[in-house]
């Protein structure tokens, strides 16, 4: 079935249609141990990068590259890392490296110098630490004021009968209603543990 605009205009075939979640992933690094390189003071310690609150900030004592590590109890299942750069534009920690209790390590590039949390993906990790060694910082106390760890899942997609139904009931309706149908018919998915909030679509429907 071809997909229709809100005017009825057919504008080509549907593709698969994803369902996943991130955003309600917990945090993993709430259940690890901080450790660092330096501490400024007991005002900004190394439990500040993982407490899971961007206003609190852990700040390292005259060092440009310092590192931060975060250790579980148990072996963690991880695919996603954020960083969070201290705000202030002085201190900045603009790259470094992640290494993992497995042996590997991943390149960090690219994190701002404004407090807006970078995203480091990679296939799934089973740790018991993660360590962040900077590289490149400037100013003269960098720091971070979060670390955020995930596993952060990967798409499910819907099975082929669902989604003949879906393409079966559209009929020649309007792009407005398809998208009705679709979301009845997806309810179940969206109820299932983990894809409660994201739903991906690759052009199932697409509104012009």
């Amino acid at each position: 079935m071809q997909q229709i605009t809100s005017s009825g205009t057919p504008i080509g075939s549907p593709e698969d249609v994803f369902v996943g979640n991130t955003a309600t992933k917990p945090n993993l690094a709430l259940t690890s141990t901080a450790t660092a390189s330096s501490v400024y003071d007991n005002r900004y310690p190394s439990v500040n990068v993982n407490d899971g609150d961007l206003t609190t900030v852990w700040i390292s004592k005259g060092e440009l590259n310092p590192w931060i590590k975060l250790d579980w109890n148990s072996s963690q299942t991880i695919n996603k890392i954020t960083l969070y750069d201290r705000s202030n534009l002085t201190d900045w920690a603009p790259g470094g490296t992640l290494t993992f209790s497995d042996g590997s390590s991943v390149p960090v590039t690219g994190i701002l110098n404004n407090g807006t949390g970078l995203d480091v993906t990679f296939a799934n990790k089973n740790v018991t630490w993660v360590k962040f060694q900077v590289s490149g910082g400037s100013g003269t106390n960098v720091g971070f004021p979060e670390l955020q760890v995930f596993n952060s899942g990967s798409p499910t997609p819907i099975p082929t009968p669902l989604y003949q139904q879906i393409i079966g009931q559209c009929g020649a309706l309007t792009a407005m209603a398809m998208t009705t149908v679709q979301m009845d018919l997806m309810q179940p998915y969206m109820e299932m543990p983990h894809t409660t909030q994201l739903i991906k679509r690759k052009v199932l429907l697409h509104l012009a």
